[in-house]
């Protein structure tokens, strides 16, 4: 069974939200094997709405320091800019 995210989680998409208005992103979980009990864990990684099929790794720690990054990376600003403030065609 998949867990909710941890409050952490919650809070620091809050914070980033705030700092980042207008960028999509979001949570996914997904379940995977852990080796140490046999059962099933709950993995958590944020997905870019601006850059398709990239999964970003949590962390360092509980924080979004890594996606965090992305988001500051020109590639993903211009992405999420012209999905903002899309060009009108001239035709």
């Amino acid at each position: 069974m998949v867990q909710n995210p941890p409050p952490w989680l919650h809070q620091a998409l809050r914070d980033a939200r705030l700092r980042y208005p207008g960028y999509a992103f979001d949570v996914v979980a997904r379940l995977v094997p852990n080796p140490s009990t046999g059962g099933q864990v709950t993995l958590f990684r944020l997905v870019c709405g601006d850059c398709p099929g990239m999964l970003y790794h949590l962390g360092p720690g509980d924080t979004l320091s890594n996606f965090e990054m992305h988001l500051k990376d020109a590639h993903h600003r211009h992405r999420a800019q012209e999905r903002m403030h899309p060009r009108r065609s001239l035709l």
